[in-house]
């Protein structure tokens, strides 16, 4: 069975996929560097990213693209270290947000599903992450049911409601 990740299903309703494909050089660093299936802190961020607009004016807003722990694909001792790497990955694109003063932050339940974390684990990272004071107003989780996990929304309002 095939499951979409994060990261295509956004690329599919925005310009995103041109912008990212560009940056051929950071996908080959990464292609080298799996550090077992858990990936690097590493990020793009791209500004000024334009949204499908056949059901609503344009929209732009800046995508942090960076690759969540593989816990799926992580084997032995690594696979025991996926849950303290996302966390903190989750604190690295954090800190770009906060670094790109961004206001509003709308995440997902990324690393869920397709990379092996189940969406409540996701969602107490996210809390975890965000327990020190941060500059960014409004953190939004928008999440939408998966094939493996159909429960992603109320796990999510578990942990943040």
């Amino acid at each position: 069975m095939w499951l979409m990740a994060l990261e295509e299903a956004l690329c599919g309703v925005s310009d995103l996929y041109p912008i990212i494909t560009s940056f051929t050089d950071y996908y080959a660093w990464n292609k080298q560097h799996l550090n077992d299936n858990l990936y690097t802190d590493r990020a793009i961020y791209t500004p000024d990213v334009l949204w499908d607009t056949s059901t609503r004016p344009s929209a732009k807003t800046d995508v942090i693209t960076c690759a969540a722990p593989n816990k799926s694909a992580a084997r032995g001792k690594a696979k025991g270290m996926a849950n303290d790497a996302m966390i903190e990955r989750m604190k690295f694109v954090k800190k770009i947000a906060e670094d790109q003063q961004v206001d509003v932050l709308i995440l997902g339940d990324w690393g869920a599903d397709v990379f092996g974390f189940n969406a409540k684990e996701v969602a107490k990272m996210w809390q975890e992450a965000f327990d020190t004071p941060t500059s960014i107003s409004t953190v939004i989780y928008a999440v939408i049911p998966g094939r493996k996990n159909k429960d992603v929304v109320a796990d999510f309002k578990d942990i943040f409601v």
